[in-house]
């Protein structure tokens, strides 16, 4: 698992500097993936380490709530970006 933990938080960074690097953006949100990469190599080291399986189970649930509530709401704000592609039209 920290392996997985590892190399998706890797290709997280990696996606963040070729967007910062080589593609126009107008603001900075894709800094989130580079967040999201540190999170992800920083959860790697814990697993590793044993930390986390060390954790008391409310503390484990709470967490696994807190990351299923944010996937939906990814998951939601996404289909309604993507639902609104299609709704333009030139007059």
């Amino acid at each position: 698992m920290s392996l997985l933990c590892y190399i998706i938080g890797i290709i997280c960074i990696f996606y963040c500097l070729i967007i910062g690097l080589f593609v126009g953006h107008g603001t900075n949100f894709f800094l989130i993936w580079g967040f999201l990469g540190i999170g992800l190599i920083g959860f790697g080291f814990l697993w590793k380490k044993g930390l986390v399986a060390a954790l008391p189970m409310w503390m484990k649930i709470s967490l696994g709530i807190i990351v299923s509530v944010g996937v939906m709401i990814f998951v939601i704000v996404e289909g309604l970006v993507i639902s609104g592609f299609k709704n333009t039209e030139d007059t």
